[in-house]
Protein backbone atom coordinates (compact mmCIF):
# COMPACT_ATOMS: atom_id res chain seq x y z
CA UNK A 1 0.00 0.00 0.00
CA UNK A 2 1.05 3.32 -0.75
CA UNK A 3 -0.89 5.93 0.36
CA UNK A 4 -3.66 6.31 2.68
CA UNK A 5 -5.90 9.18 3.06
CA UNK A 6 -7.82 10.23 5.90
CA UNK A 7 -11.21 12.04 5.37
CA UNK A 8 -13.77 13.63 8.04
CA UNK A 9 -16.97 11.47 7.73
CA UNK A 10 -18.82 14.24 8.48
CA UNK A 11 -18.54 15.89 4.55
CA UNK A 12 -20.46 14.09 1.45
CA UNK A 13 -17.87 16.37 -0.61
CA UNK A 14 -14.77 15.55 1.07
CA UNK A 15 -16.34 11.98 0.89
CA UNK A 16 -16.70 11.99 -2.62
CA UNK A 17 -13.83 13.89 -3.57
CA UNK A 18 -11.55 11.37 -1.87
CA UNK A 19 -12.88 8.51 -3.83
CA UNK A 20 -11.69 10.60 -7.24
CA UNK A 21 -8.23 10.99 -5.12
CA UNK A 22 -6.40 7.95 -6.15
CA UNK A 23 -5.17 7.15 -2.72
CA UNK A 24 -5.19 3.19 -1.58
CA UNK A 25 -7.15 3.24 0.96
CA UNK A 26 -9.59 5.71 2.95
CA UNK A 27 -9.90 6.03 6.10
CA UNK A 28 -13.10 7.81 7.35
CA UNK A 29 -12.23 9.88 10.34
CA UNK A 30 -15.43 9.75 12.89
CA UNK A 31 -13.41 11.16 16.15
CA UNK A 32 -10.48 12.97 15.60
CA UNK A 33 -11.53 15.81 12.83
CA UNK A 34 -14.85 15.97 13.83
CA UNK A 35 -16.18 18.36 16.48
CA UNK A 36 -18.56 16.74 19.39
CA UNK A 37 -21.64 18.56 18.10
CA UNK A 38 -21.45 16.86 14.85
CA UNK A 39 -20.34 13.14 15.78
CA UNK A 40 -23.73 11.65 15.06
CA UNK A 41 -24.43 13.26 11.92
CA UNK A 42 -20.36 12.08 10.72
CA UNK A 43 -22.04 8.64 11.43
CA UNK A 44 -24.84 8.89 9.80
CA UNK A 45 -23.41 10.84 6.83
CA UNK A 46 -20.65 8.28 6.58
CA UNK A 47 -22.99 5.26 6.83
CA UNK A 48 -25.12 6.79 3.61
CA UNK A 49 -21.65 7.22 1.86
CA UNK A 50 -20.44 3.47 2.60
Amino acid sequence: MRSLLFIPGDSPKKLDKGLGSGADALLLDLEDSISPQRKAEARATTVAFL
